[in-house]
């Protein structure tokens, strides 16, 4: 009696960048596939929601690819435990980029990632969409200085004004340029506290969007711009009046913003025209050049033009 013999299994292509939609595979399939294209450098596993699709199995495949240098996982359901057992493989690898959003990882897994940052390699660090909350965002605050990190997006976490002032505390003597904190409730508090450390830090980005800053907050912030390194400014959906506004456009020039964004805010349009007619002013006290007040019309384009004098592109400047 003869015997079939078993088909091979098929080999796939080596990749080096593998990217998984909806989990169409299991955990096993998950760890077949990373075993056979050992020179993967970008990962990006995608909506994995259900319970046993990113394994301890799976999480050790990551960390087999000694090549992978961009980890992203999005909608996978890690929780404290998985994102807890992601930040211990960090020391050792050579993952630069680290992105776990929409991962239901609370303060405590946010704590173990922040407690290995110094001795990674993590440049990149994008938690958009957990519920890491103020502990979390502390946890990470006080392991700013000290790690590679460049980047951090902590955008809807709720982490509060507690969490931005822990935060903001340690941003000079980070090697921060870019955060976002977007979505968080921080108010005019936060964002004071931010601002205050503003000049020192790296930070040329700075993304503040719906945290119901309000005047106060815009103000504190447009105090600190000159003198700060921030190029990217962005306050959208913030319930900045035309007080708040005119703060920031008189402390525009001389500063090294190139890209602002009001949008979504309260700043209806005779406010906008003080707006624009600040700034503008503001730049002919700079220049020397006289401005006639009662064309706001010719203020606007004199606005747009020192603006491209400037370097600064006029698609950059959101108002609306």
């Amino acid at each position: 009696m003869s015997t079939a013999k078993k088909a091979p299994k098929q080999q796939r292509p080596i990749e080096r960048e593998i990217t998984i939609w909806g989990c169409e595979w299991g955990g096993e399939e998950i760890v077949d596939i990373l075993s056979q294209n050992h020179a993967v450098e970008d990962l990006y596993i995608y909506e994995c929601d259900y319970d046993g699709a990113i394994t301890s199995p799976v999480i050790s495949a990551f960390f087999q690819l000694k090549n992978l240098t961009n980890l992203d996982l999005d909608d996978c359901q890690l929780g404290d435990t998985g994102a807890t057992e992601i930040a211990k493989k960090l020391v050792g690898s050579n993952i630069t980029t680290l992105r776990l959003a929409r991962s239901q990882i609370g303060h405590a897994g946010a704590t173990e990632i922040a407690n290995h940052l110094i001795c990674s390699n993590v440049i990149t660090l994008d938690l958009w969409a957990n519920e890491i909350g103020a502990p979390g965002a502390t946890a990470i605050a006080q392991n700013l200085v000290g790690s590679n990190l460049t980047s951090l997006n902590l955008e809807d976490n709720k982490i509060g004004n507690r969490g931005a002032t822990e935060i903001a505390k340690n941003l000079v003597g980070s090697n921060l340029t870019s955060l976002n904190l977007g979505w968080n409730k921080i108010g005019a508090a936060g964002a004071t506290y931010i601002a205050k450390n503003l000049v020192g830090s790296n930070l040329t980005s700075l993304k503040l969007g719906g945290n119901e800053i309000g005047d106060r907050g815009a103000a504190a912030i447009a105090k600190n711009l000159v003198g700060s390194n921030v190029t990217s400014l962005y306050l959208s959906n913030n319930e900045i009046g035309h007080l708040g506004a005119r703060k920031i456009a008189k402390n525009l020039v001389g500063s090294n913003v190139t890209t602002l964004d009001l949008c979504d805010n309260e700043i209806n349009d005779p406010a906008m025209d003080a707006f624009v007619y600040e700034l503008a002013l503001e730049m002919a006290l700079e220049t020397g050049h006289c401005v006639p007040q009662q064309d706001i019309n010719y203020v606007s384009q004199q606005l747009i033009d020192k603006w491209n004098e400037l370097g600064k592109d006029p698609e950059n400047l959101m108002l609306y």
